[in-house]
């Protein structure tokens, strides 16, 4: 909601390429192309890492299903490959 707000509100949005992503200590994306918006990312996951993370599985993080943005689809590669 916040950076909806910030897109509705902001003086000027043109083309801006915005990830609505918590303040997360690890990030895929990088925002910073956002502060003309106003929006400032707010929570953060790692508070979280120890509990959520005790019970799960190791991964491989060169697997493309966890390594890039779109998961499964990304790691699919392209139709006409």
């Amino acid at each position: 909601m916040h950076l909806t707000e910030c897109c509705l509100a902001a003086p000027r949005v043109e083309h801006t390429i915005v990830y609505g992503v918590s303040d997360n200590d690890s990030q895929l994306w990088d925002n910073h192309m956002a502060a003309h918006l106003g929006f400032r990312a707010k929570d953060n996951a790692e508070l979280y890492r120890a509990e959520i993370g005790a019970g799960a599985e190791p991964y491989d993080r060169d697997d493309l299903t966890i390594a890039v943005h779109g998961g499964s689809f990304a790691a699919a590669g392209h139709f006409e490959d």
